[in-house]
């Protein structure tokens, strides 16, 4: 159990190949469930029944549940498939996993779980009630190797969870292409035996977004909605609205179908940018 008069220290943990246990296979549990499955955990799944959604991430046909994760994959990998036990939780079994998650819905059956977990010195978390847990899951928006986290310590998952997407309006675009853009600056001057140390990255990344400030997808798309669905003030028959919309729609498509053309924009003037400003501060 954990002293919740003290801070919870915001970390992140590569999961890679841990021996994870989920109790539960409802919408929470395969929430979790998924995003331990995406960072590489050896995932098994205890419950009696499996909802719909937690089925088909059992059997390999939703790759990517998670919390606002973007749509293209992160990196190439494998995921290991996920064990599912069809049967009630039994006493004392989360000793043989490092991180713990219990979400049944029944406190007295995962008040049981968090007590197996902690006295074998698992990480453990129980859905909806930090009490029991030593670890807690923020809200998270990633964009690739680019991750927002947001907690409030177990106070209110909503309050994180509408913080986090207060954020990702407020953030740049294409902030995981510049991640590994900068990266691949860090691994060149490493490779030549030069310190990345003095460099001002952050003046840096201020001049990236202030060369040519690449519009919001987000924006975009709000925008592209509010022209596709505007009625025209000029036109009064309903077929004739119809018409001119679809007429609009078909002179916008073009301009919904940037994204690609954007990113390679950014990722261009970036790259430049980088190598303009390593060489003038060499």
């Amino acid at each position: 159990m954990s002293d919740h008069h003290l801070p919870w220290l915001p970390v992140s943990v590569s999961l890679a190949g841990w021996k994870c246990l989920v109790v539960g296979a409802g919408p929470v549990a395969t929430r979790k469930a998924g995003l331990l499955y995406n960072c590489g955990a050896a995932v098994t799944v205890v419950a009696p029944d499996l909802c719909e959604q937690m089925d088909r991430l059992v059997r390999g046909e939703a790759a990517s549940i998670g919390q606002h994760q973007e749509k293209n994959s992160m990196l190439d990998r494998t995921f290991i498939p996920i064990t599912f036990k069809q049967r009630e939780y039994r006493q004392g079994e989360a000793s043989g996993y490092r991180l713990v998650i219990a979400a049944t819905g029944d406190h007295k059956v995962d008040y049981s779980v968090a007590n197996d977990a902690s006295a074998s010195g698992a990480l453990v978390n129980v859905a909806d009630d930090a009490r029991p847990s030593n670890i807690l899951f923020p809200a998270v928006y990633r964009d690739r190797h680019v991750s927002v986290s947001v907690s409030t310590e177990g106070a209110s998952p909503a309050l994180a969870s509408w913080l986090r997407n207060y954020i990702q309006r407020k953030l740049p675009p294409y902030l995981g292409v510049l991640a590994e853009l900068l990266s691949q600056a860090r691994r060149d001057l490493h490779d030549t035996h030069q310190s990345t140390e003095g460099i001002k990255w952050h003046d840096m990344i201020d001049e990236i977004y202030g060369i040519d400030k690449v519009n919001d997808p987000n924006d975009q798309t709000a925008w592209l909605t509010d022209q596709l669905t505007r009625p025209d003030d000029n036109v009064t028959e309903l077929d004739d609205q119809f018409g001119k919309s679809t007429n609009r729609f078909f002179r916008l498509a073009d301009q919904a179908i940037k994204p690609t053309n954007q990113v390679d924009q950014f990722t261009s003037k970036a790259q430049k940018s980088i190598k303009d400003w390593l060489n003038s501060n060499q």
